[in-house]
């Protein structure tokens, strides 16, 4: 990869984020690492997780590695929403 395909990629990688800022003026972020072969099954446990809330999650990852980077939108102002939003990955 030479370094004009390594800057579009990172490039992507920062205007990702901004898809999960259009939801809620916050973010709730976290970093986890899964066993590979558990993706799937992290995958789908962390959206139910919420299924009890209004909130949803989108999930960046470097999946061919386990790190992923669930992130939640939510108001840091509404104490409601931000409560329930931690401590669900």
């Amino acid at each position: 990869m030479d370094l004009f395909d390594r800057e579009r990629l990172w490039t992507a990688r920062r205007l990702s984020l901004r898809v999960f800022a259009k939801p809620a003026p916050d973010i709730i972020s976290e970093d986890v690492t899964v066993p590979v072969s558990r993706v799937p099954e992290w995958h789908g446990a962390s959206y139910r997780s919420l299924t009890d809330t209004n909130l949803q999650v989108g999930i960046l990852a470097h999946a061919g590695d386990g790190n992923m980077h669930p992130m939640i939108p939510a108001d840091k102002s509404n104490n409601e929403e931000w409560g329930a939003g931690h401590g669900r990955i």
